[in-house]
């Protein structure tokens, strides 16, 4: 078993699997812009939705346990601002602006102050860095996470320091210049073939390049790639699953969606809570591929539960019926890779790289 392979106890039961999916669409529609949320919302399946806006509503009249949960615990420390303003300081870095925010947290351009040069800074949000405070796990993740420090690749955006200021956890990593794939395919739509091939072409290698190390991602999605002006392609965000995951080796950690990825992108065996690999990648590689070429995910709605709590188990859709254009040994691996239980999926990410290069 890989080191960062995951062996959890008994599989969950539905019940608790969609549990844990309308936790982590809860977080992730906080993260949506107000103007933007009721349209993201409308994307879900009726039922999640319901679910989802209820918690959306605990939430906004302060009666939500998430949102209480990291006082409640901490006692009488003062709370800490989920957001920096510009010129504010995170350890020796100066916030410049706000980049994004996510789940998990909100990432900055920051200068380094003592080398002069800038960063991006991601600062876990106060519910996650809380949960790891009254774990005590806090030095452990921060040891984790630096273990993407020593994976060297062009297509990786490693972490080059971690730490913890005034209550604050953060990590450090390169600025790199240039939209996120998301931000890429909401201007258009779907990407040319040969843009989308050769992005796909450099996430394979990138994430074939962490396998033979021993790390799965566990999260790749249109928001961990960052696309700078001549192509190239860069995967982020690879070490924080598996430090969450390592940290919590008591199971005295929680920190809802954490350790599952995010639901419109994870395997069906994250979503039922079973030992994670490089096959768990391969997936989600097979899924940012289709919805590259296409502008749609793979599944949606009743389709992604289906998938997800094991009721459907049939192939994958064919990105040929709506991207005729894709080559056919390239349409035949992504719905390997898409397989949804892992014996069946395409052997590893360096096979699908291997396949669009023969295309």
């Amino acid at each position: 078993m890989l080191p960062s392979e995951h062996t959890g106890s008994a599989a969950p039961s539905a019940a608790q699997t969609r549990w844990a999916l309308v936790q982590q669409l809860f977080h992730e529609a906080l993260a949506q812009p107000e103007p933007a949320r009721a349209a993201w919302l409308a994307g879900l399946d009726a039922t999640l939705r319901a679910d989802v806006e209820a918690m959306l509503a605990a939430d906004a009249s302060a009666t939500s346990v998430l949102d209480r949960r990291p006082a409640e615990l901490l006692g009488n420390r003062p709370p800490v601002r989920e957001q920096l303003a510009p010129d504010e300081h995170v350890g020796p870095f100066r916030v410049v602006r706000l980049l994004g925010k996510g789940g998990m947290g909100v990432v900055y351009l920051a200068h380094d102050e003592g080398r002069a040069t800038d960063v991006a800074i991601k600062v876990l949000r106060p519910s996650v860095a809380a949960a790891l405070a009254v774990a005590d796990t806090r030095q452990r993740f921060l040891r984790e996470i630096r273990v993407g420090s020593r994976v060297s690749h062009p297509n990786l955006v490693p972490v080059l320091e971690s730490g913890e200021s005034d209550g604050r956890l953060w990590f450090t990593m390169p600025f790199v210049d240039g939209p996120t794939l998301r931000e890429r395919l909401q201007a258009e739509r779907r990407l040319a073939l040969a843009d989308a091939l050769r992005v796909g072409r450099q996430m394979a290698d990138a994430l074939a390049h962490l396998h033979a190390h021993g790390i799965v991602h566990r999260d790749v999605k249109p928001e961990n790639v960052l696309v700078t002006a001549d192509g190239a392609a860069h995967l982020a965000d690879f070490g924080v699953a598996r430090a969450l995951d390592l940290a919590d080796m008591d199971g005295a950690l929680t920190v809802p969606g954490a350790a599952i990825g995010t639901p419109r992108y994870m395997s069906p065996e994250q979503a039922r809570g079973e030992r994670v690999g490089t096959y768990t990648d391969v997936y989600a590689l097979g899924g940012l591929l289709y919805e590259m070429l296409t502008g749609e995910r793979p599944y949606r709605g009743a389709a992604l539960r289906a998938v997800l709590t094991g009721r459907d188990t049939g192939p994958a859709p064919d990105v040929r019926a709506l991207r005729p254009d894709v080559p056919d040994a390239v349409a035949q691996a992504m719905q390997r890779a898409l397989a949804t239980e892992p014996p069946d999926r395409l052997p590893s990410a360096g096979a699908l790289r291997d396949v669009i290069d023969r295309a």
